[in-house]
């Protein structure tokens, strides 16, 4: 009984370093810029910038509100739909699925 009791306290304990250590990053409460083209996603404001090429996803998963582009499971980033027209919701799924038919998406196994 103790090794599930420790492992359960053990893992609360890091989310709850995680999220502290999230909240206090000078990044964390800055608006994101995103740029999506036919060679990856660009996230930036104006303290980092990152790219991801289309490549090194493991897919884009389209849940009711939002698209989930799977990198790693801690580091997979959320586009919200709510910030999005309806014709950039349509260009996202018009893109991804030339994507996926062209295998530049992860391994094309998506």
């Amino acid at each position: 009984i103790g090794t599930p009791v420790a492992w359960v306290v053990s893992r609360l304990l890091a989310d709850r370093a995680v999220a502290r250590a999230t909240r206090l990053s000078p990044a964390s409460d800055r608006a994101i810029d995103w740029r999506l083209d036919e060679t990856g996603i660009e996230l930036s404001n104006d303290l980092f910038f990152s790219r991801i090429r289309w490549g090194a996803l493991v897919s884009v998963r389209e849940e009711e509100n939002r698209f989930v582009f799977l990198l790693t499971p801690p580091g997979s980033p959320i586009l919200p739909k709510r910030v999005l027209t309806p014709d950039q919701q349509t260009e996202l799924r018009t893109l991804l699925a030339d994507l996926r038919a062209s295998g530049r998406l992860g391994r094309g196994v998506d």
